[in-house]
């Protein structure tokens, strides 16, 4: 038997098992308690996550902003040659 075969688990293991202070532990142990949301990926992304998810908000909504201002601008300055 090849030597790192013994150190695979068994097919279908939780990943989380193998490290039971990690916090993907906490989530999945009191997720429901603490949160009252029955979706687990739910309530980490809106509960345990909601300034990162928040921050990460703001930056898609900032570039989308900015990305339409850009293209406006040129738009317009067209706009003003054709009208020439």
């Amino acid at each position: 038997m090849h030597p790192q075969a013994v150190a695979l688990p068994d097919f279908g293991t939780p990943v989380y098992s193998f490290a039971p202070e990690a916090a993907s532990q906490k989530y999945v142990e009191e997720g429901l308690k603490e949160t009252g949301a029955a979706n687990l990926v739910a309530s980490v992304i809106l509960d345990f996550r909601a300034y990162d998810t928040l921050g990460e908000a703001t930056v898609l909504f900032t570039s989308i902003i900015g990305a339409t201002v850009i293209l406006r601008l040129k738009s317009r300055k067209r706009l003003e040659e054709l009208d020439l």
